[in-house]
C-alpha cells in the first residue's frame, strides 16, 4: 500500500509539473496556486520516505552525511595532533 502510495504522489507531481510547462510557466500572481497543488502530494512523498524506517532512502542518506562529516572531523583532529 505504501509503495502504491509513493507510486501515485511521483505520478501526480510529475503530470502537474508536465502541466506547468506544457502551458507555459505560470505569471507570477499564479506561483501561490502552483505551490498550493504541488505541496500536498509533495509533502506526503516525503512523509512516506521518511517514515520507511532506518532502510528508508532519506534515512540512509542522512545517516550516510552524518557519518561521512565525524569521519572528517576525526580525520582534522588526527592530523592536528600529529603536527
Amino acid at each position: 500500500m505504501k509503495a502504491l502510495a509513493i507510486v501515485l504522489n511521483l505520478v501526480l507531481v510529475v503530470v502537474l509539473i508536465y502541466l506547468i510547462f506544457d502551458n507555459g510557466l505560470p505569471k507570477a500572481k499564479d506561483w501561490g496556486f502552483v505551490l498550493l497543488f504541488l505541496s500536498p502530494p509533495v509533502s506526503s512523498l516525503i512523509a512516506l520516505l521518511k517514515t520507511s524506517g532506518a532502510d528508508g532512502l532519506i534515512a540512509t542518506f542522512i545517516e550516510r552525511k552524518k557519518l561521512e562529516e565525524k569521519k572528517k572531523i576525526q580525520d582534522l583532529k588526527h592530523s592536528t595532533q600529529s603536527h
